[in-house]
């Protein structure tokens, strides 16, 4: 029950970290088109245009593995923190332990989840420098024809 409540929070957006020349960077943007000479994403609850030849770096965020990381580490460490509060506690402190032992080991297991999951894959950052327009459209095209992760 529980990874089938984490893959259901993995469908989302492709959301982008992108660096653009000049030393820029559009920390968290989601792809909405690609055209000839730019792509549309919103960024900040904007809707914004970046032409291809500024793009010399791209990098797909793994919000939805980190969601999912989070849910798996958070119930794995709860299951874990409860057993050891019950066998590591004495018969008339037991609640209290399982509890309190718990709670402790799956807000542990949720953050390592999530940093686990979220951690870029190798490869995953795409350098586009020296690639032509046309390239660098193709390769967006590829990134919104993925599953979403």
């Amino acid at each position: 029950m529980i990874l089938v409540a984490a893959q259901f929070l993995v469908a989302q957006e492709h959301h982008l970290w992108i660096g653009l020349s000049g030393n820029r960077v559009i920390l968290d943007a989601v792809l909405r088109s690609v055209q000839d000479e730019s792509v549309t994403v919103v960024s900040d609850g904007r809707v914004v245009d970046i032409s291809l030849r500024e793009i010399e770096q791209v990098r797909v965020i793994r919000g939805g593995l980190m969601m999912r990381g989070a849910v798996v580490g958070a119930s794995t460490g709860f299951a874990v923190g409860g057993l050891v509060g019950f066998l590591g506690a004495p018969r008339d402190d037991r609640n209290t332990r399982i509890a309190t032992t718990a709670l402790a080991a799956g807000i542990i297991g949720g953050i390592i989840g999530s940093v686990i999951e979220s951690m870029p894959d190798e490869g995953e950052i795409l350098d586009l420098r020296g690639k032509t327009a046309a390239a660098k459209k193709e390769t967006f095209g590829e990134i919104l024809r993925r599953p979403k992760e």
